[in-house]
């Protein structure tokens, strides 16, 4: 049994992201325990645990779950997951990093979301265990270890989970796991996506699908987009009732780390590659160019910004102008994705509050929900390096009939009147950000990692939009966290 789970700080990219994974979220997702109201996991993957022999695992990991309440997300009942939790399959080790990533989804169907959690480091090989829901919330019972071996796709790996999503991609009402990893081929280090499909008995590994630049008519090559699986997010972006998958790939070398995002279509056998596309900021009706650094694909979130049935998709290049930034919005189609009507904002677009200085890395995270419950998706941007200290902030964009507009944008950071906490120098507000609707009041609320203050914001929703009435900021020094005793370190991989 676990002892000790100490947190060290380091600041992730797209797992804090990668908090908040990215993909468009409903208001039950992550509803471990079917209560209608979101549960928050966080990820915490340099948390150290200390074994019952004393022995201590450096950087093992483990993710902290905050049960939804009528108030929003609480430290009571809080639970705390490693590979040190009984029933958890596997042992915690050195710099395994548990919780680099997070993933919620349905995956046996039963009603209850489940909870994949990613596990790995730079060049390991990486795993994903499955926590799955109940009545009482997540349990280990049922847990299950997926790894390059249980895969069994006959290759070596490594990297695996550094990035996950979710979505019903084949239609039969269980959620089915897409994750990045890098499939190693002598010299040659290869990124890939794998998507594994749901079921009643839970996640089907013996349906695991690779899938590259390479891959039958997957459009780019291998030497024209790199990073491929930098960034995932799942939606219906043609209305077809499947989901459908984009995939970032920020580093193409033609472009010097200018970017492109792929888009997988979903259909009764899941993922294929019939009408797949692949866009940049030099396809026709993007506004802009490649250039290099624009990590155009960096972020990615879909959601129904207009509503009209079908999702939109919207990219972030956060390297954009000297690391600027900016987020661009696609809209989808019952053709699919399509760049018609597609829109630019950054925070030099009139309306958007904010000063548009280099270094701000706006859209380094991004996630999107219903803040005020008209019936639009609206987006929560991070900007960690805003304020010219890196103090870091969160702009918020709403949905209307017409797509996302300026019109109501507001900017949020701890000098804000009525956020918790005190803005500092190097603190990252913003480095990932997560939109559930934590107190079941059928709004999108917003987590927000501020992993330089070793805590992790809450703002609720309401009928206005993102608001500072019932705000919480989680400490990771707060002893409510029991054998979480110290830290430097919170993201919240969502």
């Amino acid at each position: 049994m676990t002892r000790r789970l100490v947190a060290t700080l380091f600041l992730m990219s797209m797992s804090l992201y990668p908090i908040l994974p990215a993909r468009a979220i409903s208001p039950v997702d992550c509803d471990f325990d079917g209560d209608a109201k979101a549960d928050l996991p966080v990820g915490v993957p340099a948390a150290r645990v200390e074994l019952e022999d004393g022995v201590i695992k450096w950087a093992a990991g483990a993710v902290v779950v905050f049960p939804g309440t009528s108030s929003g997300p609480s430290t009571a009942n809080a639970t705390i997951w490693s590979q040190d939790s009984p029933g958890v399959i596997g042992s915690p080790g050195s710099n395994e990093n548990l919780g680099r990533s997070v993933a919620c989804g349905d995956f046996n169907e039963d009603g209850y979301e489940d909870l994949a959690i990613g596990a790995g480091n730079v060049g390991w090989s990486g795993t994903v265990n499955v926590l799955f829901g109940s009545a009482t919330g997540l349990t280990a019972e049922g847990d299950v270890l997926i790894s390059w071996t249980s895969l069994a796709l006959g290759v070596s790996g490594e990297d695996l989970s550094e990035v996950m999503a979710s979505g019903d991609f084949n239609g039969d009402e269980a959620s089915d796991l897409a994750f990045s990893g890098t499939v190693i081929n002598g010299p040659d280090a290869i990124p890939v996506v794998i998507t594994v499909l749901g079921s009643a008995a839970g996640l089907d590994q013996a349906t695991a699908s690779v899938w590259t630049v390479d891959t039958g008519a997957v459009l780019g090559t291998s030497t024209d987009s790199t990073n491929f699986g930098r960034s995932l997010a799942s939606g219906d972006l043609n209305g077809d009732t499947f989901a459908d998958l984009a995939i970032g790939s920020d580093g193409v070398i033609s472009g010097g780390a200018a970017g492109a995002v792929h888009v997988l279509y979903g259909n009764v056998t899941g993922l294929a590659d019939e009408d797949n596309q692949r866009w940049t900021q030099d396809s026709t009706g993007i506004v802009g160019l490649s250039e290099v650094g624009d990590e155009f694909g960096e972020s990615l979130a879909a959601g129904d910004f207009d509503g009209d049935g079908i999702d939109d998709l919207v990219v972030g290049a956060p390297g954009e102008n000297s690391d600027r930034g900016l987020v661009h919005v696609l809209h989808g189609s019952l053709t699919g994705l399509t760049a018609a009507g597609s829109q630019m904002w950054w925070q030099a677009t009139p309306g958007i509050p904010g000063v548009n200085e280099g270094d701000q890395r706006f859209a380094h995270s991004l996630a999107v929900g219903d803040l005020d419950g008209d019936g639009y998706a609206d987006v929560a941007i991070g900007v960690p390096r805003d304020g010219g200290q890196q103090v870091g902030a969160i702009n918020v964009l709403y949905g209307t009939v017409g797509g996302i507009t300026a019109t109501g944008a507001a900017l949020f950071n701890q000098d804000t009147p009525g956020v918790k906490g005190t803005a500092g120098y190097n603190e990252g507000f913003g480095a990932s950000v997560a939109a559930l609707d934590m107190s079941g009041d059928g709004r999108s609320d917003v987590a927000i990692a501020v992993p330089g203050d070793l805590a992790v914001a809450f703002l609720p929703g309401s009928d206005t939009g993102l608001s500072t009435l019932g705000d919480k900021l989680f400490e990771a020094l707060e002893p409510i966290y029991g054998s979480l005793t110290v830290g430097p370190g919170w993201s919240s991989p969502i």
